[in-house]
């Protein structure tokens, strides 16, 4: 049984609200995305007006173990190694509801086998939601499948333009932030808190609104720490990796002041991925004393869409968000690809490559992710799912050498939701 069957069969398939409410929050992110280009910074919002909305209050310690600037990382991120020991590196990118995409190919890529145990995991954006399930192992897959397609991610908008009279941001966090604390609980800090000392690492990136670059959560080493707000904390930095400026109000942080503003890293960085990820920053790989291997999954399309758009200030905004993301990703991955050649790092892409129409990265349209997810989950089973290299956007896109040998095809995965609960931390 697929994804949607298993969730039509409970329900979980009914349109969660109408076509006028979808267009009219169409609408409303184009707007949005067209002040966050015309406005990157707003004058009026200050840390005094967004502090109360931060759970986490306490002052900044210890700081220097949980976070960094991502052009300016530590040296020691990652462990040593003794040589011959494998080291893999899995970069999750941001992405809206495209992000079921990625959900299923990592159930698809559990089925079939091959999937690796991540030394380090990365999120940004959707990226960063999924991230924490990713990096405990395919354990978690049906908790992540059940959240990517279920009905609750629906409702993750509550609010409008209105809300913009009393808060920086068009929605609401606490439909994100119920999701979140549903999900991310003390125990599961504590199995994270155990991967990190056995020298895995848990990244999670943000960004600061104060200092204009990406920051970087060691939230393995927040969630092993002696810190006594580590869980409030873990969810704050969490509900900051998700919100899109302006879509939602940023986050206070602890940082240089108790309480920085923090939103999605998206704006500046599609996905994180850097030599510091790499024992002796990428040294032991180009030695050959490590073998080392960088996956990163795109949850976007990277190709052009051509199509007559109307000449409305919410779509031109949307669209323009949409190339420059699409730019930006290109260029990265391009950057990634390049400096894994260099350094003897195995490299992997995967990325949207369906004819299929996408949708606003604000509609958490369940067939669609439903969808999505079945898409994502087919690809990981095949021999060409990871890319080495990017190809140029001439046409529907040929298949690439594939860097993962071929695997045998297995089932779908069926969204269940008594094993989901039992699956819960």
């Amino acid at each position: 049984m697929t994804v949607a069957a298993a969730n039509t069969e409970i329900g979980w398939n009914k349109p969660a609200m109408s076509m006028r409410v979808l267009r009219w929050q169409r609408r409303a992110f184009g707007l949005a995305a067209a002040l966050a280009l015309a406005l990157p910074a707003t004058g009026c919002m200050t840390t005094e007006q967004t502090a109360a909305q931060a759970s986490s209050s306490l002052p900044a310690s210890d700081l220097a173990a949980i976070r960094y600037f991502a052009d300016s990382p530590p040296s020691d991120l990652v462990p040593k190694r003794r040589a011959g020991d494998r080291h893999t590196v899995l970069a999750l990118s941001g992405g809206g509801p495209d992000g079921a995409y990625g959900v299923g190919a990592l159930a698809g890529w559990s089925n079939a086998g091959t999937r690796p145990a991540f030394d380090v995991v990365t999120g940004v954006s959707t990226g960063a939601l999924m991230a924490p399930f990713a990096f405990l192992g395919r354990d978690y897959d049906e908790l992540i499948a059940g959240l990517y397609t279920g009905p609750k991610i629906a409702g993750l908008l509550n609010g409008g333009v209105g809300n913009l009279v009393w808060q920086p941001g068009l929605y609401r966090h606490e439909p994100l932030r119920a999701l979140i604390d549903e999900h991310v609980t003390d125990d599961l800090l504590v199995r994270i808190a155990g991967e990190h000392r056995k020298g895995r690492r848990l990244l999670i990136a943000t960004s600061s609104l104060d200092a204009q670059r990406v920051t970087v959560w060691n939230l393995g080493a927040l969630a092993a720490s002696e810190r006594p707000d580590r869980l409030t904390l873990f969810r704050d930095v969490l509900t900051a990796a998700i919100s899109v400026p302006v879509l939602f109000p940023p986050v206070p942080l602890p940082g240089a002041r108790p309480n920085e503003l923090h939103a999605d890293a998206g704006v500046l960085r599609g996905f994180y991925s850097g030599l510091e990820l790499f024992p002796g920053e990428g040294r032991g790989c180009a030695s050959r004393r490590q073998p080392c291997a960088l996956y990163v999954i795109i949850h976007n399309k990277l190709y052009p869409e051509a199509r007559e758009i109307p000449a409305s200030i919410g779509t031109i905004g949307s669209w323009a968000v949409a190339s420059i993301i699409k730019s930006n990703l290109m260029l990265a991955l391009e950057t990634a690809q390049q400096k894994s050649r260099e350094n003897g790092i195995r490299f992997g892409m995967a990325y949207l490559d369906t004819d299929r129409p996408g949708v606003s990265p604000i509609d958490f349209d369940i067939p669609y992710m439903q969808a999505m997810y079945a898409l994502g989950h087919d690809r990981a089973r095949r021999p060409d799912f990871w890319r080495g290299t990017l190809l140029p956007p001439k046409g529907p896109a040929p298949a690439a050498a594939p860097v993962a040998p071929p695997v045998s095809a297995a089932p779908l995965l069926a969204h269940d939701p008594a094993r989901s609960a039992a699956l819960a931390p």
